[in-house]
């Protein structure tokens, strides 16, 4: 049932009560991780769509730097903290929302990830618990429909999350649709209804004044495919962290906490589905639900292509299945021995693949990071005007140089960025770069180019052609004879941590 929490916000901010202390407590907890997870490394740059359509949450006002780069998004993803902070304290209460919060501060390894890279991931799942809290906040507020800064900024929010992303809509028009169930009578209202478009027309501006072909929309593809793909895989490797590295007696923790996981959704269902919980209006449950129902249907009409990424596709589940947990949490018994295994266990499997300092994956980064510095300053040294190699290999030299060197991916669907149009028709001098031990020497050998082999830090590979440019070709010209001599060559194995 609904909780009525008049004062709601006030008992969060009270530091005089216990209870806050906890939130407080979560709250600082997951921003020390959230900053222990920031590293100065990145395997894909900014990318031209984002700098269009994620401008609010992209690294403008710190420049471009590897520094600078993660400072937005860790902004983003603290800021969400409090946002699902509020979300959940309003619309289940102190004890189940309590709970909640804490499975989003300390969440699984692939959420973490995807909200500290400057993708506007943590943007996106931003403006939708926003607008979701909204909603939260109006569905409680009895006959008047909550305040009216409540309206304008669920449309502000809802209008900016479809800037970043129309997977946006996974937590926007659940939202609409809890604030229609709880409160029809607000529908004939002019007031209401005019502030959340006024909102939403402001928050969408960007999208709409942006260049056509920026414009991210939905596809309506690959039915058949995106379903079971992402019912098998997607779903459990964003909440399980399934391909995260981890030893192998965490196999069968992983396999149970899949299992409670489906525990908490069929029990979700059955709830909302009994007469009983609705007696006294729509069910809590109901709108995690709505969310998974939602980005269910984003994934079918995407094709499971969402931002090229199908794990990404199914990324407003994190906002969705702590509820669900925390629901089970309370249904076993809450703070019970029960209660309390439930949440080491699921606290422990999200824990064991974050790549936080000390770990194998976090020092392999570490040592790429020192490679991308020191072939960046190779290139530079021999005035290299751009780059030849695999997308997560170079298209990062783009930004780190500031634009100075043109990197150039080998498959022509990953430059996003456009960034072979603007090599120009003159002949420049070029290097090959590869993360993969041998490489770059097959793509010299195959395209008929003798030169010098440098190997930085027994980490990248970079070949230098002798002359250089190899000859009076245009770059577009000598791409394509690179991406030709690709062809048929056998996938190498990338390198250790990667």
């Amino acid at each position: 049932m609904l909780l009525q929490k008049p004062a709601a916000a006030s008992l969060l901010l009270n530091p005089r009560s216990w209870r806050t202390r906890w939130w407080l407590a979560i709250f600082a907890a997951g921003a020390a991780l959230r900053i222990l997870a920031v590293y100065p490394t990145f395997r894909s740059p900014l990318e031209s769509d984002l700098v269009q359509t994620g401008l609010p949450f992209g690294p403008f006002g710190f420049g471009l730097s590897r520094w600078a780069l993660p400072l937005m998004p860790l902004l983003a993803s603290v800021a969400l903290l409090a946002a699902y902070a509020f979300f959940v304290h309003e619309l289940a209460g102190d004890r189940e929302g309590r709970v909640a919060f804490l499975l989003l501060a300390v969440p699984p390894s692939l959420v973490l990830l995807w909200t500290s890279l400057p993708f506007g991931d943590a943007g996106m799942l931003l403006c939708m618990t926003a607008a979701l809290g909204c909603a939260a906040r109006i569905g409680s507020r009895g006959s008047t429909g909550g305040t009216p800064w409540a309206f304008f900024v669920f449309g502000l929010a809802a209008g900016l999350g479809w800037w970043c992303s129309p997977l946006s809509l996974a937590g926007s028009v659940p939202a609409a649709v809890w604030i229609v169930l709880h409160r029809p009578a607000l529908l004939p209202r002019p007031r209401g209804i005019g502030l959340a478009a006024a909102g939403l027309a402001l928050g969408a501006l960007p999208w709409v004044s942006a260049p056509l072909h920026s414009r991210a929309l939905p596809r309506l593809s690959a039915l058949g495919r995106s379903i079971p793909n992402h019912l098998v895989w997607s779903a459990p490797t964003l909440l399980l962290g399934a391909d995260s590295p981890r030893p192998t007696f965490f196999v069968p923790l992983l396999i149970l906490t899949g299992l409670l996981c489906l525990t908490a959704l069929g029990l979700a269902i059955v709830q909302v589905a009994s007469r009983r919980s609705w007696a006294e209006g729509p069910p809590v449950l109901l709108l995690p639900l709505l969310i998974t129902a939602a980005t269910g249907l984003c994934v079918v009409a995407s094709g499971s292509r969402i931002d090229g990424d199908p794990v990404r596709s199914v990324l407003p589940l994190c906002l969705a299945a702590p509820l669900l947990l925390a629901a089970l949490w309370n249904r076993i018994g809450g703070h019970s021995t029960a209660g309390d295994s439930l949440l080491v266990l699921l606290l422990l499997v999200d824990a064991s693949g974050y790549c936080l300092p000390g770990t194998p994956r976090r020092t392999a980064l570490h040592w790429q990071a020192l490679a991308e510095d020191h072939i960046l300053y190779l290139l530079e040294e021999r005035h290299t005007a751009w780059v030849f190699g695999r997308y997560d290999d170079v298209y990062a030299l783009n930004v780190l140089s500031r634009w100075k060197i043109r990197a150039v991916p080998d498959r022509p669907e990953d430059d996003v960025g456009r960034v072979e149009r603007s090599l120009g028709p003159s002949p420049a001098p070029l290097a090959l770069i590869s993360f993969r031990r041998g490489e770059v020497s097959a793509w010299a050998r195959r395209a008929g180019w003798k030169g010098e082999l440098v190997n930085v830090n027994d980490t990248v590979e970079a070949f230098f052609p002798v002359p250089d440019p190899p000859s009076a070709e245009s770059p577009a010209a000598l791409v394509a004879r690179l991406r030709a001599a690709q062809i048929g060559l056998p996938e190498r194995p990338p390198p250790p941590g990667w």
